[in-house]
């Protein structure tokens, strides 16, 4: 909801994405305290809802008293979710029948045997993805530009898919190119469409970036504007796409686990925006699992809901 150093009433002039936040909370006003409340009462209707239709849940939850928490402190007192419930319990985990699942997300675990980890989302938590999407997008494009996306999109609702329907919601003309296997083809392609705007992984981009450097192209430069996500962003290569670029460099904290939308930067570049109306965000010892305070380095827990403690 804040940028860095900053909370959302101190700002003059809310951005786009505090704007969403906004609508959201609407008709109580952006604040903290506000979007705390919301947050308790949304967190106190899903606890109810999952005793109510999850297996998994509702065994999970028999030990904790039935009546709702009275402050988000209290989210301490609930176990989090490890990778095992993901792969042993997904289908118990449902709290729909499976006619309303629209997308389902089957993880494999790199290097081992395992079983994979499944993920169901429905329709309404595809829309909510969306439309942290749209709102995000917002920042780095206008009414008809061209955004290319450089992600997997061989399936409805895959990550380039819903970023193609949240900009045309702008309304911006959205094109994936996938697979990247030709630096010098994804050129023409963003010369020949007038690319306002790219999304990628920062090493597949960076690499396009080094490439049409040295092979002297996009001269005048068409990009205005270059997000990043599904990885780590060095700050060395966010410095050198804005110099060689002269555009603006954004941002994305995301995973499957949160519905692929997670966190953005918005055009005062100067933090994250977590997408704090329908995900909770802890920030956990890794080891114990328990809360840590504000300025202190841990882990990212959402949601901590109740499952196995972490190991």
């Amino acid at each position: 909801m804040t940028e860095k150093g900053s909370t959302a009433h101190e700002a003059i002039q809310p951005t786009r994405l505090e704007n969403w936040l906004k609508a959201r909370l609407a008709p109580q006003p952006l604040s903290v305290a506000n979007l705390q409340a919301f947050q308790l009462a949304r967190l106190n209707h899903t606890l109810a809802h999952v005793r109510k239709n999850s297996p998994f849940y509702r065994e999970r939850l028999k030990a904790l008293p039935h009546r709702p928490l009275t402050d988000l402190s209290q989210t301490a007192d609930l176990p989090l979710i490890s990778a095992d419930d993901l792969r042993q319990h997904h289908l118990e985990m449902l709290c729909v029948s499976h006619s309303r699942v629209t997308r389902v997300v089957t993880m494999q675990t790199s290097g081992t045997t395992a079983a994979p980890k499944r993920l169901y989302f429905s329709e309404a938590d595809l829309e909510r993805n969306i439309d942290f999407f749209h709102h995000g997008l917002t920042c780095m494009l206008a009414p008809g530009q061209t955004l290319l996306i450089l992600l997997p999109s061989t399936s409805p609702d895959s990550a380039g898919d819903q970023l193609k329907r949240a900009a045309a919601r702008i309304p911006a003309e959205g094109h994936v190119h996938w697979p990247v296997m030709d630096l010098e083809g994804l050129l023409e392609a963003i010369e020949t469409r007038r690319v306002n705007c790219l999304v990628g992984a920062p090493a597949q981009i960076f690499a396009l970036c080094r490439h049409a450097k040295d092979a002297g192209r996009l001269r005048p430069n068409p990009i205005q504007s270059v997000l990043l996500t599904t990885d780590y962003v060095p700050r060395s290569v966010v410095d050198e796409i804005r110099e060689q670029w002269n555009c603006r460099v954004f941002e994305h904290y995301g995973m499957s686990e949160m519905g692929l939308g997670g966190a953005l930067e918005c055009d005062v570049h100067e933090g994250y925006h977590l997408r704090e109306a329908d995900l909770l965000v802890e920030v956990v010892d890794p080891v114990s699992g328990t809360p840590l305070p504000p300025g202190v380095e841990g882990r990212w827990s959402l949601p901590r809901w109740p499952a196995r403690p972490c190991p």
